[in-house]
This record gives structure tokens, C-alpha cells and sequence, in this order.
């Protein structure tokens, strides 16, 4: 059986190279056979087999295949591979290819569509808009934009960040595949409330983040600065954040929602309360989401927050046809984590259905199912060491990956949370594992690798594979 020699089909994603490790396949006679490419022709029909967000792989022998599916889309409407950056234009700045153009002239910024959106913008809607910045309601400036050479998120980017220095903090225009990140970057306590307005101009509007008091503005108390906490421990920078998403097409199967829901009950509940209360906060724009997280109270048995991450993942591009026999789905940790009680909080995948395939809302907290659709992870497991963790899903999880749409999942402590175990209570404790987001970008995104066969054989639809 000749192996592949064309590197440009060769397999080289580490999370497909560990799942044919798993099944015991040689990874040389393995290729890719389709790469990323849009899912629909030019009449809006579904093409199966091909998706802006996955890529394809097959067996040279057997009818055996795999779909590699990211949150990210790599291609854009007309089928060009998205190249993430900025480039200088004149006297200012313009986006590269991706599924918007975006241009930055000072302060100002215009991002247009280069195509409809399930989320109802139009092809050649945009959207423009001039942040300015105060500080106890005295309005303060920056400098010139500089072009980051490296991005500071994720060292596999570069000349994909401008950044202005307000003195303050450090305001940074992020951009990644699909996606227009904005953040403010306080290093240090500024001493006072800090108040953004964007000026907003469009047929849109930015999505802004939890300070948000309307539409247009976002206000940070003085409070929050006194006091910082980032992922269960006090810490510096505090960074506020707006973005937009662009999708490859308009359809509703369109997706890259991931991100944190959860529930902060003031006053603190019982663990049976918090656990079946309504959400209260959502974070869908953040790099490191909590994956999941509870936090206890100061009073005895009382709790104060329990967070669920959501992700979903678009796999209608598998074949009617197709068998699934596995599927692993892949985070990568953070290596950030505590358990200062002793909870051991094992972790698993649950079912999730989020109102918006491309948005999250507090009311996405109640959506998570109590089914394991995968082998409950260890803490410890979880935790050890930085990279992807493998979610094996079982035959529930085998059975929720559509063929049509988006799967959608979630993750919860499966030892407490899914179950309705009570945790050992210690007052005032932050428990929590950390990962990263679609947000991070390249090289760290969530995955799911779907192996499946279909009902004709392999030897029968590419007999010309046999003959090199």
C-alpha cells in the first residue's frame, strides 16, 4: 500500500495525528482530500463535504475518514484562505484577506461585510466607529497606532495587532481569522472610574462586554480596578473588551460561539439552588474562558458562583451517509487551575442548546445537559501541564454530532455539578480549570475530530487513489 508523499496532503494536525495514534493508523497513509472551502455554491445549495470550518481525511485504502472541525472559518465567502493581519494603506491601515475589510485611520475605524450574515447584517453593511476614552469623567488621548510585530494573545500571529498607548492603559485592534477584537489593557490601577464611548455609526453595532451600560458606552467602576480578579486569583492587567464576528456565509448552521455562562447569586445559595437558578453573566469574547468554575461563599454551605462553558462546533458538511464509529473533542488547558477544598472536580461533555448558534445569553446557563457525552476527566488529568486534553465521546455523544447542523456541547464538573453532589465547602474558594477560546486563535482553538466510514465503499469512489 503506497504512502502519501505530497506534503501538502500529509497529516500535520496534532489533534487528528493523536486520534489516529488512538485507533492504532498509521498516519502516513492517511491525506487530505478536501481543505478548507465554502459550504454552499453560488445558488445558496449545500455542498456535503466541504466546510470553511473543516477540513477532510481519508484512508488511501479503506473506506475509513475523518473531519477535522475548528471554530474558526479559514476560507472566506469567495473561497480564498483568510490570511490574518493588517497592512499599511497610504496613511492608514487596511485589513488582508478575511470575512470582512476593515480599515484605521487614527482612531477611527470602518468595518464593512463582504457578505450577508445569519446575524441579518447585508453584504456591504459597515459599521464605524471613534473610542474615546475617560477618566473620572475627564477624557483622556493617546498617541499614534503602532503594528504590533507579534501579537501579544498568541506568538503564532503576526502584524495582526495595532496598538495605541493612552498612558492609562493600552488600547489593542485584534485580529484573527473571523474575527475583530478590541481590548483595553489597564496594567495598572488607573484610580478612578473609567467611562468608554465609541461613537458608533452603521448598519451594526459592536458586541461589548460586561461593563457594558448601553449600546454605544461601557462604564468601569472605580471598584473594579480596587480589586481585580482574573480567573480565581487577584490580578493585573484588567482588560475590557468589544468585538465582531463575520461569518462565511449566511445560512443558520453558520457558528463560532464559544465562551462561559454562569450564575453569581448575590445573596449566596445552596449548592441545590445555585445549581438549577438562572444565569446571571455571560463572556463570549474572552481568550481564556473557565472550563468550568465554582466559587463558595463566606457564609457556611453558601455559594456564590457556578460558571458552564458552551462550544459549538459545525459538522453539517459530514455525509448523509456517514457512520460515525468516534469523535474526540479537544481543549486546550491553560494549566490554570485550583482546588484549594479538595473537590477533585472531574470533569466530562454534556449537551448544550444556546438560543444563538453565533451568540450567548445569561439564560444559556440552564441548557447544559446531565448525560455524559464523553469519559469523565480527572482534575488532575486536566490540569497537568499546558496543551490539548482529549474529550473521548461515548455513544450519547457519538449520537448528538449532527449531520445537518451544529453540534452543540458544554462542559460541567461531573462529579458535582451534573449530578447534583454537594461540594466540600471551605469559605470564600475559587475551584476552576482553565482553556482557551476560539479567541486565542491558531494553534489553540477547541476541536472536534469526527472518524467515520461511509456506506459505499472506499475502493469504489476513489479507485484512482489505488493506482499511485
Amino acid at each position: 500500500m503506497p504512502i502519501v508523499i505530497d506534503p501538502n496532503k500529509q497529516v500535520t494536525d496534532p489533534t487528528l495525528l493523536t486520534a489516529l495514534t488512538k485507533q492504532g493508523i498509521d498516519w502516513r497513509y492517511v491525506e487530505l482530500y478536501q481543505d478548507y472551502a465554502p459550504a454552499y455554491d453560488l445558488q445558496g445549495i449545500r455542498i456535503k463535504g466541504r466546510s470553511p470550518y473543516a477540513k477532510f481525511y481519508r484512508h488511501i485504502e479503506t473506506n475509513k475518514q475523518w473531519m477535522v472541525v475548528s471554530q474558526l472559518p479559514m476560507v472566506n465567502a469567495d473561497g480564498i484562505k483568510v490570511e490574518v493581519g493588517w497592512e499599511k494603506s497610504g496613511a492608514k491601515y487596511a485589513s488582508k484577506v478575511n470575512q470582512f475589510q476593515a480599515q484605521v485611520s487614527s482612531k477611527t475605524t470602518t468595518i464593512t461585510c463582504i457578505n450577508d450574515q445569519p446575524t441579518g447584517q447585508k453584504k456591504g453593511n459597515s459599521l464605524t466607529y471613534t473610542p474615546h476614552l475617560y477618566l473620572n469623567g475627564v477624557e483622556v488621548f493617546c498617541g499614534k497606532e503602532t503594528l504590533l510585530a507579534v501579537d501579544p494573545v498568541n506568538a503564532n500571529y503576526q502584524n495582526n495587532v495595532l496598538e495605541w498607548d493612552y498612558g492609562i492603559c493600552k488600547r489593542r485592534l485584534r485580529i484573527i481569522e473571523g474575527k475583530i477584537l478590541g481590548t483595553w489593557v489597564f496594567a495598572t490601577n488607573p484610580n478612578g472610574e473609567v467611562r468608554i464611548q465609541y461613537d458608533q455609526v452603521g448598519d451594526f453595532k459592536l458586541h461589548l462586554g460586561q461593563y457594558a451600560i448601553s449600546d454605544t458606552e461601557e462604564l468601569i467602576p472605580a471598584k473594579a480596578f480596587e480589586n481585580p480578579w482574573s480567573f480565581g486569583v487577584p490580578s493585573y492587567p484588567v482588560t475590557v473588551c468589544d468585538s465582531l464576528t463575520f461569518y462565511p456565509d449566511a445560512h443558520t448552521e453558520s457558528t463560532s460561539v464559544d465562551g462561559t455562562c454562569q450564575r453569581d447569586a448575590s445573596p449566596n445559595e445552596v449548592w441545590a439552588t445555585i445549581r438549577v437558578g438562572a444565569g446571571t453573566s455571560h463572556y463570549d469574547d474572552l481568550a481564556k474562558i473557565y472550563s468550568p468554575q465554582m466559587v463558595s461563599g463566606p457564609a457556611s454551605t453558601y455559594w456564590g458562583t457556578l460558571a458552564r462553558p458552551i462550544a459549538l462546533y459545525n459538522t453539517a458538511s459530514l455525509p448523509d451517509n456517514a457512520i460515525i464509529s468516534a469523535a474526540v473533542e479537544s481543549h486546550y488547558s491553560t494549566a490554570e487551575c485550583a482546588d484549594p477544598s479538595g473537590n477533585t472536580p472531574n470533569i466530562a461533555i454534556y449537551a448544550s442548546s444556546p438560543a444563538s448558534n453565533t451568540d450567548l445569553v445569561n439564560a444559556d446557563f440552564n441548557t447544559l445537559g446531565t448525560t455524559a457525552f464523553s469519559q469523565v476527566m480527572t482534575y488532575a488529568d486536566y490540569t497537568t501541564g499546558a496543551g490539548y486534553k482529549d474529550f473521548t465521546y461515548n455513544a450519547s455523544g457519538i449520537a448528538a454530532i449532527s449531520k445537518t447542523s451544529v453540534t452543540k456541547v458544554g462542559r460541567r464538573f461531573a462529579t458535582y455539578d451534573a449530578v447534583g453532589t454537594t461540594p466540600t465547602w471551605e469559605a470564600s474558594k475559587t475551584t476552576y480549570v482553565c482553556s482557551y477560546g476560539a479567541e486565542q486563535g491558531n494553534g489553540y482553538k477547541p476541536k472536534l475530530v469526527v472518524t467515520y466510514t461511509v456506506d459505499q465503499p472506499f475502493r469504489n469512489v476513489y479507485p484512482h487513489i489505488l493506482a499511485h
